[in-house]
């Protein structure tokens, strides 16, 4: 069975959740570690009413009715020329077979075709690696404690998305 990209949306918060747990403690346990700290980065990923989800453009991709990864982007700034990527999360199961990065193509086409230049992120686990691998360069290093006292540290990074040629693949 193939692989489909879509918008997400709300309806989606309980497969999103269950995912990034499954993301984050597959292959990023260490920092993620346990229970408390899950439950923290879930809240703050997904929260409880979709809300940090509400105020961007994201896409999931699913096998069947199985959510195989998540990402999208939100408006960084003033004025709006920078779209920021967030939540970018794959099913460890199906790491390293392109899911990732076909939702980082989706979306930084469709940030291009809103009128975005550039696009920006913050990397945290593996993701400075899969930015970093997808075109994105290192601007510095950021660090936040979250609830908890859980230190999450990561690095920002950007990429000039006019200077990218790219075909956008399509989106059911």
């Amino acid at each position: 069975m193939g692989f489909r990209i879509r918008r997400a949306g709300p309806q989606d918060a309980p497969a999103v959740r269950r995912l990034v747990a499954k993301s984050l403690m597959g292959g990023h346990g260490p920092e993620v570690g346990h229970s408390e700290r899950l439950e923290v980065a879930l809240d703050r990923v997904v929260g409880p009413d979709w809300e940090p989800f509400a105020k961007g453009i994201y896409f999931v991709v699913e096998q069947g009715d199985r959510v195989l990864g998540i990402g999208g982007y939100v408006p960084a700034g003033r004025p709006y020329d920078t779209a920021r990527m967030r939540h970018f999360y794959v099913d460890p199961e199906f790491a390293r077979q392109g899911v990732g990065s076909w939702l980082l193509t989706v979306a930084e086409g469709r940030a291009l075709t809103e009128g975005f230049r550039s696009a920006d992120c913050v990397a945290v686990l593996n993701g400075e690696q899969f930015f970093g691998a997808n075109g994105y360069v290192t601007i510095d290093h950021t660090a936040a404690t979250l609830p908890g006292g859980w230190l999450s540290r990561g690095v920002r990074m950007r990429k000039n998305l006019t200077s990218t040629i790219r075909t956008q693949p399509s989106v059911a």
